[in-house]
């Protein structure tokens, strides 16, 4: 499957959610998620940026690429780059991603899990708890057959809600860095496409717009386009709430540009073409 905004390739996995969707209904497979509700263009295999809620978001995560969403927090793959599988995670404004799974099957596990353990715990008053479990876990097995996967058993870090404390760190293959940032996701790029001499802000340091931008100009202009991406990357995350942060996602879109990540400069592009 291809997403139709970023144009990338997809695990097959989300092909046979789609396929069960449009055989069985939304309204099944999202009760058998928990109540997750299926991002439009997965529903649909079509669309186009006004499908994309991540869009209306004050700075996101632009990796995340959400195949659903439960009231606030999104779920997704983070998308680094074209070449490396994703890892998953689950994203809400104001706080860091974390780690929902290794990949696009287990995330989709775990959600069919902590569907079945978690859904006796909001009971209406003539519910009766081991029907209503009963039937969770029979709509969570017929969607776990049609993906073909398990439901996930071991949920000891996901709280409700499918939330850990886990970081949805990427794994580096040789020769790449991955460099955390503060929103969770963090940059994934060739160890050459970082500045080895560059100091890391103090903790409790007084935060300096202009400064940071500078920064990050200078960063590119040398070349550590990936170092580059995780400065403005954080930038635009500490004035997320203000009109500024569109400064520093340009520079960000200019280190996807040149890091060759179109299908992240298209992102950007649809996120800035809703903002004066």
């Amino acid at each position: 499957m291809r997403h139709p905004l970023l144009d990338v390739e997809l695990p097959e996995v989300l092909d046979r959610l789609a396929a069960y969707v449009a055989t069985r209904g939304r309204e099944r497979a999202e009760r058998a998620l928990g109540g997750v509700d299926l991002d439009a263009w997965l529903v649909s295999r079509a669309g186009d940026a006004g499908d994309d809620r991540l869009l209306s978001e004050a700075a996101p995560p632009f990796e995340l690429v959400p195949f659903g969403h439960q009231s606030e927090v999104y779920f997704g793959l983070v998308v680094h780059t074209v070449e490396h599988a994703p890892v998953a995670a689950s994203w809400a404004r104001g706080e860091e991603a974390c780690w929902l799974g290794d990949h696009a099957e287990q995330a989709l596990a775990h959600l069919l899990g902590v569907a079945v353990r978690d859904a006796a715990l909001h009971l209406a008053d003539d519910e009766d708890a081991a029907e209503v479990v009963r039937d969770a876990r029979a709509s969570a097995e017929e969607l776990a057959a049609a993906l073909e996967i398990p439901i996930a058993t071991d949920l000891d870090a996901l709280s409700e809600g499918a939330r850990t404390e886990l970081p949805a760190d990427a794994p580096a293959p040789e020769g790449w860095i991955f460099e955390p940032c503060n929103d969770g996701i963090g940059v994934l790029a060739p160890a050459s496409a970082f500045d080895p001499d560059l100091v890391a802000a103090q903790d409790g340091a007084v935060f300096d717009l202009a400064e940071e931008l500078s920064r990050a100009d200078d960063l590119l202009a040398r070349g550590f386009f990936g170092s580059a991406l995780a400065e403005a990357r954080n930038t635009a995350l500490g004035v997320a709430r203000h009109p500024e942060h569109l400064l520093a996602v340009r520079r960000m879109r200019a280190a996807y540009d040149a890091l060759g990540r179109d299908f992240l400069v298209r992102r950007v592009d649809a996120y800035l073409a809703r903002r004066p």
